[in-house]
């Protein structure tokens, strides 16, 4: 009986808490240079074998869209979805079916959808401008099934931005950010272990609602 009081003074006190906070959608669009560590990590699957040597960033791009709770007037709690990309490029040896080595240049992509939790905290505001840093926990699920990659990965984002008030509703949002895999993206059939990670900008628009 107690148990069932105290869940219903919780759920009284969260109700009381939310019902009148403000609240907002936010979409984001970003662009970021993708890479991982330990590289090089063979990631192709060649029929009769290939062999990278070297590899780096390359740009990919993002989008989510984020709702957005307060808690109070410097905290908000958020839920959102997206989908994003990680790319590199690489160049190595390839077989093509006999003894010999042949060199090769390619671009890899590994397209995901985001499901993500996370934590606003605005520094400091003003009439106009309000800085903030933010920290989420995204699940990344692959779009297409692949051979080498598992079909989900976990990972962090940390951002530091700027919202500027351009309209009672409407605040135009910049930040820079940081993304690593805490996960390793490969399956355990494949040597090597894939952790991405990325860093670049996003823009967007934030509604208040």
């Amino acid at each position: 009986m107690t148990k069932k009081m105290l869940l219903v003074l919780f759920l009284i006190i969260m109700n009381n808490t939310f019902i009148n906070a403000q609240s907002r959608i936010e979409l984001d669009f970003g662009v970021a240079n993708t890479l991982h560590y330990k590289q090089p990590i063979n990631l192709n699957y060649c029929d009769e074998g290939c062999f990278p040597n070297e590899q780096k960033a390359k740009l990919a791009v993002s989008i989510n869209l984020s709702y957005y709770k307060s808690i109070n007037q410097k905290n908000e709690i958020k839920i959102g979805i997206g989908e994003s990309q990680y790319r590199y490029w690489e160049k190595g040896m390839a077989s093509d079916g006999s003894p010999n080595l042949h060199p090769y240049q390619s671009i890899r992509e590994f397209g995901y959808y985001n499901f993500f939790i996370g934590h606003r905290f605005k520094l400091k505001q003003h009439k106009i401008i309000k800085l903030y840093i933010e920290n989420s926990i995204i699940y990344e699920r692959l779009i297409f099934e692949s051979y080498i990659l598992k079909r989900g990965g976990l990972a962090i984002k940390t951002e530091v931005g700027v919202l500027t008030k351009i309209s009672k509703k409407l605040d135009l949002n910049f930040n820079v950010f940081y993304k690593t895999g805490l996960t390793n993206y490969s399956k355990k059939d494949y040597t090597g272990i894939y952790t991405p990670f990325g860093y670049g900008i996003e823009f967007g628009v934030s509604m208040n609602l």
